[in-house]
């Protein structure tokens, strides 16, 4: 379709400017044939399409059509084939409609397109013509096209539109040409730099990304099916086999997927100290696409959440059978015995298929990291690992908050690739720990079987306060450290869910009471979205109602109660209101994106009033005025239940649906009627027949009130 030609012209492009290219290329008919019977088409076709959007939306293509059309020319040559450039003389340069020099002349004429295509188009008319320029006039007809005059000097008003003409001037040597094109297009000429910026214009090309994702798992998918593929006894798909493109198999020997997996396990202990990571790397990249395979939509990935049940099954199943193959030890083993630090080494690509397998919680994954890091790794490498990776971070800002000392300035590329190191740490940590896996909580705090101790909650709390140490430092930040701030906070809550009391002790006796002062009432700077302000102070407030939870004493009740005064969680829950009233007041907000953000100010809420809740507990606060504690305001949106736990009873909070106050009169009546209330049992068994129905209501009438006042 045009989509895959459009694609693959753009992908043929990226490869010609940025790979080092074999000179023999230009010896080949193909190439040529190419140029003439594909280029030089599409660029007369591209040229023929009526009206401003239509060019303006294919001019990548054109670009890139163009671009390729000149690094096959300037090659032919760089490498003496003058008799190839003269062969297709009249493709190239003859002066009519089909030639590709007429391409760029009309190409340049157009005013309205990006500067990088006018750009290409006279790149490539001064390879095809190196005493040929295309320069500025002041001629523009009455299209906005501009007439095209040979001779004529090229003198442009600063008011005037872009045109161009041609003008003789010095030829440049091909020397010269390369540097200006490599000043021009911002890329290094050396091959391993060149690498890097095709590596990099290819992820960002997103008319590439589409094919790539239904061609990334083409591999896995063959050593996936293996045994279908390599059973002798099997005939079904004989035939298709030996259609395949894929593969060429002497079929007498089955092969199964746990079999191929075991090799590769096999390998990476073997190989793991040497020097060449290579082959151990491209085994990591197989294993985690087979379970990022699991988790994709024709081809697109997709978060465990938002799987259905029996895909989430399938994905989980498939962790913890890597997992019963010694994958997690030697990827554990990979990690603890390479440097951290190194973007791309077996450590880094170890991390990233780890992070894979503990995804959405493998308990099955938790228990083996558990057991490596309790009863193999005594020495504590693979802490140690982590620590290292922390403290760089720790580093990274503390330079950033010199950079700022005197005002905001941008963070710099390293600086935000630095954060995204962090938060990979920080998101593995988390990992470990979800499902409230009590085990490895602690873990994190203390190794009663190691001679030697590694803290890395106290690790995760010095970034965090490093990053949160005053309301000026929160002001001059932007949205990467935003986000890193969130990860920090979501780690932290993460350890003590459950709960963790000695996690929960840890971090009230630390200094991250102080940062929860600055967060709650700091209005940050407007280049902070609105609702990114809010969600770093939800995850505030919810990590003090996490270290509440779940505890007999009142260890941590009494020194939250010291620090925090029920007059900065009134004026945070106040803040909280405003930003409400702001939302539904957006008139350029739709309903769905009202009620979202709504939502996320009612999680807020929530997690505030447990907080109100707990600290009641303690007669210094209980004495403090709350402005909206119990108030009408907050049960309007707040509400409350009594659960047994662990032994004891405790209040739990949850947002009321806004749409609550909207189940009519005749709905309550015909339940009571209908309903069978004779025991608390069928009484709870007919309520939550009927919920679906009550939902249903509530949400229609509730949609409609919203807008219209006749429904209110």
């Amino acid at each position: 379709g045009d989509d895959y030609i459009k694609a693959l012209i753009e992908f043929i492009s990226l490869q010609m400017t940025v790979l080092v290219i074999d000179p023999k290329l230009y010896r080949r008919d193909a190439i040529w044939t190419i140029l003439e019977m594909g280029l030089a088409p599409i660029l007369r076709g591209y040229l023929s399409l009526k009206g401003k959007n239509a060019k303006k939306d294919l001019q990548q293509m054109a670009a890139a059509a163009l671009t390729v059309a000149r690094i096959t020319i300037r090659g032919a040559q760089e490498v003496g084939l003058r008799d190839r450039i003269e062969k297709h003389a009249d493709v190239i340069r003859e002066d009519k409609d089909s030639s590709i020099m007429h391409s760029c002349e009309e190409l340049f004429k157009l005013k309205y397109l990006d500067e990088e295509t006018i750009q290409v188009a006279s790149k490539t008319a001064t390879v095809i013509s190196p005493e040929v320029s295309l320069e500025q006039v002041d001629i523009t007809g009455d299209d906005g096209a501009v007439a095209f005059r040979p001779g004529e000097p090229a003198e442009a008003e600063p008011t005037r539109e872009r045109g161009f003409t041609t003008t003789r001037r010095r030829k440049s040597t091909m020397a010269e040409m390369v540097e200006k094109e490599s000043i021009i297009n911002g890329y290094a000429r050396d091959p391993i730099s060149a690498l890097g910026y095709f590596n990099e214009a290819l992820n960002a090309n997103k008319h590439l990304q589409g094919l790539l994702l239904k061609r990334r798992f083409a591999f896995v998918e063959m050593l996936e099916n293996a045994e279908e593929l390599t059973d002798p006894m099997n005939k079904q798909n004989e035939r298709e086999r030996a259609k395949s493109s894929l593969v060429d198999i002497d079929a007498r020997v089955k092969i199964t997927w746990d079999q191929v997996v075991a090799r590769m396990v096999q390998y990476i202990q073997v190989h793991n100290f040497d020097e060449d990571e290579t082959s151990c790397i491209r085994i990591f990249n197989v294993l985690r696409n087979h379970l990022v395979k699991a988790r994709s939509v024709n081809g697109e990935e997709e978060e465990p959440g938002d799987l259905e049940d029996e895909q989430l099954e399938d994905y989980q199943k498939k962790q913890s059978a890597l997992n019963e193959q010694g994958l997690t030890a030697v990827v554990l083993q990979a990690i603890a015995t390479h440097r951290p630090g190194l973007e791309g080494n077996m450590a880094d690509e170890g991390i990233e298929l780890l992070m894979e397998m503990l995804n959405a919680g493998n308990t099955d994954v938790q228990l083996e990291v558990f057991d490596y890091i309790t009863n193999v790794d005594r020495d504590g490498k693979m802490f140690n690992h982590l620590k290292a990776r922390m403290q760089s971070s720790i580093e990274r800002i503390k330079d950033r908050k010199v950079d700022v000392k005197d005002g905001y300035v941008k963070c710099s590329q390293e600086v935000k690739d630095e954060y995204e190191n962090a938060m990979q740490t920080f998101e593995l940590l988390q990992q470990l720990c979800e499902g409230h896996n009590l085990v490895v909580q602690d873990l994190l705090r203390e190794q009663p079987s190691h001679s030697g101790n590694i803290n890395l909650i106290v690790l995760v709390i010095d970034t965090l306060v490093c990053q949160c140490d005053s309301s000026s430092a929160l002001k001059k930040m932007e949205q990467c450290e935003i986000d890193m701030v969130n990860s920090t906070l979501d780690v932290l809550i993460e350890v003590v869910q459950g709960p963790c009391l000695g996690n929960q002790l840890e971090i009230v006796n630390s200094d991250v009471l102080s940062v929860i002062k600055n967060l709650l009432p700091s209005p940050f700077h407007k280049r902070i979205d609105r609702r990114e302000r809010l969600m770093v102070k939800n995850k505030a407030i919810l990590l003090v109602s996490s270290l509440l939870e779940g505890r007999e004493d009142k260890l941590a009740h009494m020194k939250l109660a010291d620090d925090l005064e029920a007059v900065l969680l009134d004026n945070f829950c106040e803040s909280v209101y405003k930003h409400i009233e702001m939302v539904y007041g957006d008139s350029n907000l739709g309903f769905e994106e009202q009620e979202e953000m709504a939502g996320e100010a009612n999680e807020c809420l929530v997690s505030l009033k447990s907080v109100y809740n707990e600290l009641k507990l303690v007669e210094k606060f209980a004495k403090q005025e709350r402005k909206f504690d119990d108030n009408e305001k907050l049960s309007d949106r707040v509400g409350q239940v009594e659960v047994s736990w662990n032994g004891h009873i405790e209040s739990v909070s949850f947002p009321l649906p806004a749409e609550i106050e909207y189940l009519g009169e005749k709905t309550k009546e015909t339940f009571l009627m209908n309903a069978d209330l004779s025991t608390a049992e069928t009484r709870m068994k007919e309520l939550i027949k009927q919920t679906p129905v009550f939902i249903a209501e509530m949400g229609q009438i509730y949609r409609l009130a919203r807008q219209s006042d006749f429904y209110g």
